[in-house]
């Protein structure tokens, strides 16, 4: 039988997306035994890298307003160049590319990171 400490250990390294082999030298614990555990705590292991990835985009990445209010100025002033344009100019192609881009990239802003809530766990002493 295996310590909640090893675990636990062995969830935190997987989340930081060590390999199986690697954390088998490191804890001492069998790889079949590991290959088990990520399938047992895949949910555990998925929320734990969502958190860790979503601390280094914050220390790295600039802040979500920040990234926002900068796309949106921009796409304000290629909407503005473009309205400027020949559409027989060659770079227009690749403004409204831009234009475009710009959108998605906002559109994709939108949509927020989900966390994959922790199945209770049963009641020991439970009939069910």
């Amino acid at each position: 039988m295996y310590s909640n400490d090893l675990r636990d250990k062995f969830i935190e390294l997987r989340a930081q997306n060590i390999s199986i082999r690697n954390i088998a030298e490191q804890l001492g614990v069998h790889r079949n035994t590991l290959l088990d555990w990520e399938l047992k705590y895949r949910e555990e292991i998925d929320n734990l890298r969502a958190i860790e990835l979503e601390a280094i985009q914050e220390r790295l990445l600039p802040k979500y307003e920040q990234e926002v209010t900068e796309l949106a100025e921009e796409y304000k002033r290629v909407t503005a160049e473009l309205r400027t344009r020949d559409c027989d100019y060659e770079p227009t192609a690749y403004l409204a590319n831009r234009q475009l881009s710009l959108l998605s990239r906002m559109e994709k802003m939108r949509k927020q990171a989900r966390f994959t809530p922790p199945k209770p766990k049963p009641e020991s002493g439970s009939t069910t």
